[in-house]
């Protein structure tokens, strides 16, 4: 029996709205980037260029704004449980739940009951509901629905059904629905546990990087908080994140240097690429005496960093693969080296951080003064208890994502190694790329 996923996606695929896209890069789903280079990108971003000349769409837009505009049905089916729903900001974030429940006490309502503003409004009986309604959106549930319907909504009040994920996905939008929680149960990384710790943990310690990564924590913490306009997009009143100039993944430091502050849908599409301006901001940083790099990937840099961007590029993509399968490779055979050196070398939580004052520029750079001091909470510690047991936790699908093996003569390399020939160790068997 053809599920309701299938049937949505052979809709997609057939649909004319699609051609802009060559047939051979419609046949499948998914469009993996290839040494930062998404075959699929030049098409969307061609499209949108044109949509905005077209006055089909402002030019301070993103690419999300062109997969809904395009999208035939604007109903998305989750890959996972086939569920249905709106691809608009039409469902109420947390703070809007409660708002519903603490506004409207007889009716009780559940964020994964998967309704949208415009069903729950239609649901409520209580007779001043419209009054309330737009007290809290600031426009009446009519202008509220033909805002959404036009995707103009920019709020924080509700969210879509389902995140943008142009050119990666065919149609431009996630796998599953932001709105059943089939990624938290899907992918590990995203449950509520480990999300709590993401900023923290998985950005950072997972590549092992340098740089003042408590500091750089509380930069993140601090930039989520704000509203600002993006110097990539211009679009404004956007939650700001912070962009790694240089990607960790890509062996950069996770250090407030190396921050730009931009909005969350700019920093997702730019992914781990890096970009030609990037390159240039980093090599200016150098020249000021500032190391931007970790230590397993410093000598790949400067091999490379004066040659053709491509040829950069993969090189510390490739780099950054192995020194992953070393990792995953000393987990299953060296776990207690690897957790003396997490807890006696790599890591300090001695001292914590307060973001005092913040300030963004036009171009994305990031002023800011901050408090120091050493604290020995209990917080602290099961801080870096949570972050050993991250970076021990072993993944079984890592060669097939890399397609990357050890040689017999480089597992003789490490088969030695301790606390004191870590790195060493590392960067000889990362020396032959």
């Amino acid at each position: 029996m053809i599920s309701q996923r299938e049937k949505y996606e052979d809709i997609i695929k057939n649909h004319t709205n699609y051609d802009f896209i060559p047939k051979e890069l419609r046949k499948c789903w998914v469009s993996v980037s290839k040494e930062g280079y998404n075959p699929r990108a030049h098409y969307w971003t061609e499209l949108h260029k044109k949509l905005i000349k077209d006055g089909k769409l402002p030019k301070e837009t993103t690419l999300v704004n062109v997969a809904r505009h395009i999208h035939p049905t604007k109903k998305h089916v989750c890959k996972i449980c086939n569920i249905e729903c709106s691809i608009y900001y039409e469902y109420p974030t947390t703070n809007t739940v409660k708002w519903v429940n603490k506004t409207f006490p007889c009716f009780k309502f559940e964020k994964d009951s998967c309704l949208t503003i415009f069903d729950i409004y239609q649901q409520i009986t209580k007779e001043d509901k419209n009054e309330l309604f737009t007290s809290y959106f600031g426009m009446n549930i009519e202008q509220l629905e033909l805002v959404c319907k036009n995707d103009e909504y920019s709020y924080k009040k509700l969210s879509p059904g389902v995140m943008g994920n142009p050119p990666d996905r065919l149609d431009g939008f996630h796998c599953y629905n932001s709105i059943c929680n089939c990624r938290k149960t899907k992918d590990k990384g995203r449950s509520d546990e480990n999300m709590k710790y993401y900023t923290r943990d998985r950005r950072a310690y997972e590549n092992l990087s340098d740089g003042n990564i408590l500091l750089a924590n509380a930069i993140m913490g601090k930039l989520n908080t704000m509203n600002y306009s993006c110097f990539i997009c211009s679009k404004n009143e956007q939650k700001m994140s912070a962009d790694h100039i240089g990607p960790i993944s890509l062996g950069f430091i996770h250090d407030p240097i190396n921050f730009q502050a931009c909005c969350s849908s700019c920093n997702s599409s730019k992914n781990n690429r890096i970009k030609i301006e990037d390159i240039t901001k980093i090599k200016i940083l150098e020249e000021k005496g500032i190391n931007m790099l970790s230590w397993w990937a410093i000598n790949t840099w400067n091999t490379y960093k004066n040659m053709d961007y491509s040829v950069l590029y993969k090189s510390l993509n490739e780099n950054s693969k192995k020194f992953i399968c070393i990792f995953e490779w000393l987990k299953v055979n060296k776990q207690p080296v690897i957790e003396e050196f997490i807890k006696d070398v790599y890591m300090n939580h001695d001292k914590s951080y307060v973001i005092d004052n913040i300030n963004i520029l036009s171009t994305g750079d990031i002023k800011f003064t901050h408090t120091e001091k050493i604290t020995n909470k209990k917080t602290k510690q099961n801080q870096k208890e949570k972050t050993i047991q991250i970076l021990l936790e072993k993944d079984k699908k890592i060669n097939r994502k890399i397609n990357i093996c050890l040689s017999d003569d480089e597992i003789h390399d490490l088969s030695d190694i301790d606390i004191y020939t870590f790195k060493y160790k590392i960067c000889k068997v990362l020396g032959d790329l």
